[in-house]
């Protein structure tokens, strides 16, 4: 692998770190929401 290919692959590899991370963190929000709203079905349900 020439420097330009190996240059190349590491910008790749950063942008899906960083795509990754967003990913993750997007989906803690979902599911921090998700948890939410569970709790209040039940409580809905409880009254």
């Amino acid at each position: 692998m020439g420097d330009k290919e190996w240059k190349q692959f590491l910008s790749d590899w950063r942008v899906l770190v960083v795509k990754t991370d967003a990913l993750i963190k997007r989906n803690d929000e979902v599911l921090q929401i998700m948890g939410r709203t569970q709790q209040m079905i039940i409580a809905i349900i409880r009254n």
